[in-house]
């Protein structure tokens, strides 16, 4: 039993001290590893360095330029879409004053044969109510509200 708990015990040490090591490297590098990578970079010689300082404050010079110009053109745009927006309202607010226009028309139209027949017969009968009033034996369904 003594042997047994033992031999547990060595396997487990050994799977801890063996994981690390069974794991595969990773493909980032670190910043040890980067560090090795600029060592062994040859050094630039005075001309080469000015020469790519030169072009760094250049495309510095290149972004400020797109950025200033970007910030300029905002205002613009801005107002730009707000007119898109007003001509928008504009040209809805139109097409629905045509559409209520033609609304009326239609309803204002001269009565059809069967509004035509209906006013006569109610006309003969004055004491029938209209139809959208309930009759006393239909189902009335009960009004939608809140539960109490």
């Amino acid at each position: 039993m003594k042997n047994a708990n033992k031999i547990i015990a060595l396997l487990t040490s050994s799977v801890f001290v063996a994981v690390p090591f069974a794991q595969p490297e990773s493909d980032i590098a670190t910043p040890a590893g980067r560090s090795e990578i600029a060592q062994d970079a040859p050094d630039l010689g005075q001309k080469q360095k000015e020469d790519w300082q030169r072009l760094r404050e250049e495309r510095k010079q290149a972004r400020q330029q797109i950025l200033s110009d970007i910030k300029a053109n905002a205002q613009a745009e801005i107002k730009d879409i707000q007119q898109d927006i007003n001509l928008q309202k504009t040209s809805n607010n139109a097409l629905n004053e045509n559409k209520n226009i033609a609304k009326e028309n239609i309803i204002n139209k001269e009565k059809g044969q069967i509004e035509k027949n209906r006013d006569e017969w109610e006309k003969q009968h004055p004491e029938n109510p209209p139809f959208d009033v309930p009759r006393p034996n239909e189902h009335v369904p009960f009004p939608k509200g809140p539960k109490f």
